[in-house]
């Protein structure tokens, strides 16, 4: 028989592929935060989006103990039912949230070194014979 067989009440096991065709991929994450504005097509599947500053990310974690893009364990609870769809969804928009928060730290870790080697040119070194 087959490698996998049915395991119970909605359990599938695809050897492919599992698609449900409502997944909603945009690029509505990086057009608000490059253009300030999500475009016409994609605004009425997003609803009010904003993104979280990285201060404000690791105090909605630390609080509520998931990312605040991705459903926690309560909200998939309370509706009984799992959508990859959204799921799959919900993971594209963390993706690129995650992107922007490393460019952004990484904007700041430059200036900070630039900062400090600026900070040592300008002090006095014996070696430079100062």
């Amino acid at each position: 028989g087959p490698p996998y067989s049915f395991k119970g009440p909605g359990t599938i096991s695809a050897e492919n592929s599992v698609w449900g065709g409502a997944v909603l991929l945009s690029d509505h994450v990086f057009d608000a935060y490059y253009d300030g504005a999500i475009r016409p097509e994609d605004a009425a599947n997003v609803g009010d989006y904003s993104r979280h500053s990285v201060s404000e990310m690791v105090n909605y974690v630390e609080r509520e103990r998931h990312l605040p893009t991705i459903d926690g364990r309560d909200a998939w609870q309370e509706r009984g039912l799992f959508s990859l769809d959204q799921l799959n969804t919900q993971l594209w928009v963390t993706v690129e949230e995650q992107a922007l928060y490393i460019k952004e730290l990484h904007e700041r870790m430059h200036l900070l070194e630039r900062h400090l080697v600026d900070r040592q040119l300008a002090q006095p070194s014996p070696l430079r014979g100062e």
